[in-house]
């Protein structure tokens, strides 16, 4: 294979894996976007939250390594929409049940850092993060 053909090929390859990674991140806030709406009443030991947290803390990363300017800016306004729901369901965490001596537990929505690989946060089976429909109004913007 000539030189051109190899780097058309990887420039090929490149631009598919660089949609699959848009891809992904768009499902995961569409995702947790879904479990930070959760009202405390179905969630009152603040998994979902957690989880929605998790997927936050994580796409943070991911984002940054988008190289298209255009659909990374969308992406960290989707991002924002996650931050604010997030911080939205938190505020409503805070506050105690009526009649209730003890509030819940708060958990936090920012990670400096993703966890070690190595390092397992929950013993539960790792949660997929694409959803069966979509459910958010706007779509990835496309090249």
């Amino acid at each position: 294979m000539s030189a051109p053909a190899q780097l058309s090929k990887l420039a090929e390859l490149r631009a598919k894996t660089d949609r699959d990674l848009v891809w992904l991140i768009v499902n995961a806030v569409g995702l947790g976007l879904l479990l930070a709406a959760n009202e405390r009443d179905v969630d009152p030991v603040g998994e979902l939250h957690r989880r929605a947290a998790d997927i936050y803390a994580d796409t943070v990363i991911l984002v940054d390594k988008v190289e298209n300017v255009r659909e990374r800016l969308w992406l960290e306004g989707r991002l924002e929409q996650l931050r604010e729901s997030l911080e939205r369901s938190d505020g409503k965490r805070r506050r105690p049940d009526v009649g209730s001596k003890s509030s819940t537990q708060v958990v936090s929505t920012r990670r400096v850092s993703a966890p070690a690989a190595s390092t397992s946060m929950n013993a539960a089976a790792p949660m997929p993060l694409t959803s069966p429909t979509r459910r958010w109004a706007t779509t990835a913007p496309m090249k």
